[in-house]
């Protein structure tokens, strides 16, 4: 019976070292297919991490090609409306090569009738315009910014020629008028 026992328990071992070396296989698989599954999830994951970045880099530059469309768009509607003011401008005469232009410089003593004259001339009329850069008047010519020398005492008519004015004035602009 020894026999016996011996072959049973030498096949209950056997039937013992195959249940062990399963078990060993089996956990070897797992272990393989978990690595292999963290390897495919991870390469999964850095694509899709890819992929969101682009989309998100493909969405800013949809809202920066919308943005600049608009802009376009509004100077279209921009360049269109000086077009139009162009052709106006043209059909009305208002081109620069119609118009002269003549610098008024004026810094000397004038009466008030004077100054009123030269006053009323400054405004805008049909075929002219004045586009004044500065105006000044004062009765103390010594208040007047770049005003030396005779000027600054011109009170009445002597020796030098200068006239005798009411208010020192110094006026600059510019006149356009329509040439003819």
């Amino acid at each position: 019976m020894e026999e016996g026992n011996v072959s049973s328990s030498a096949v209950k071992e056997k039937r013992k070292d195959r249940r062990i070396l399963k078990r060993y296989i089996l956990s070897i698989s797992l272990a393989i297919i978990v690595v292999v599954a963290a390897f495919l999830f991870f390469g999964t994951y850095g694509r899709a991490q890819r992929l969101h970045a682009r989309l998100a880099q493909a969405d800013r530059d949809l809202r920066l090609l919308s943005k600049q469309q608009k802009e376009m768009e509004a100077k279209a509607r921009i360049l269109a409306r000086t077009r139009s003011f162009v052709q106006r401008a043209q059909a009305l005469g208002l081109e620069k090569e119609r118009w002269d232009t003549y610098e008024v410089e004026i810094k000397e003593p004038v009466s008030f009738p004077e100054a009123r004259e030269i006053l009323s001339q400054t405004g805008n009329a049909g075929s002219y315009y004045f586009i004044p850069l500065y105006i000044h008047m004062t009765r103390d010519p010594s208040q007047m910014k770049g005003v030396s020398g005779p000027e600054k005492t011109a009170q009445g008519n002597d020796a030098s020629g200068l006239k005798k004015g009411d208010v020192f004035m110094d006026l600059k602009g510019t006149f356009l008028v329509r040439a003819r």
